[in-house]
């Protein structure tokens, strides 16, 4: 349904009956289990990242979006978003992050969950194509992106392009004060 290419998913919208595009959920498990309510055989979804942070689930979609991954894994495709942005001693990238209070909460244990955390963030994608039909990002595209190639070895520029993009007013890019 979906090929690989380092961190790029290439969907074959021929071989798929539906494709769900899902925003981010920030800790919304009933909007992620809605997403994934009745998926089909031949269809596929894409998860554009930001899976915890803001709600009060984000560890249970986590944990629930790695199941199904692993139940399916030519049919989901997750995105890497900029609330996915780890450092590797554990800390985040970006403020506010309540993931980490929310596991110590709930797990007790922040280190430990991180390990497994870092291998599914390090997975992730970075895009998704649907060749001759869209590109799927979590943030925006980067003025440095020339090429596919670009986005299945993405430099360290395209990476923070990609997580931490945002709309604005007037042309060109301009810093995001939110992020890297």
């Amino acid at each position: 349904m979906f090929q690989r290419r380092n961190r790029l998913a290439i969907i074959d919208g021929d071989m798929t009956k539906e494709i769900r595009i899902v925003g981010d959920l920030h800790g919304d498990l009933q909007a992620f289990r809605n997403a994934v309510a009745g998926l089909g055989s031949n269809d596929i979804v894409v998860f554009l990242g930001d899976y915890a942070d803001r709600g009060l689930d984000g560890l249970e979609v986590i944990e629930e979006l790695i199941a199904l991954i692993a139940r399916h894994p030519d049919r989901v495709v997750a995105l890497k978003g900029n609330h996915e942005d780890y450092g590797a001693d554990g800390e985040p990238k970006f403020h506010p992050c309540t993931l980490k209070e929310e596991v110590i909460n709930k797990r007790g244990n922040w280190q430990e969950f991180f390990s497994g955390f870092r291998k599914f963030s390090d997975s992730l994608f970075y895009a998704a194509i649907i060749p001759g039909y869209a590109l799927l990002l979590h943030g925006g595209i980067s003025e440095s992106i020339q090429s596919v190639e670009h986005l299945s070895t993405p430099s360290a520029e395209i990476i923070n392009s990609i997580l931490w993009s945002d709309p604005g007013e007037g042309p060109g890019s301009n810093p995001n004060p939110r992020g890297a």
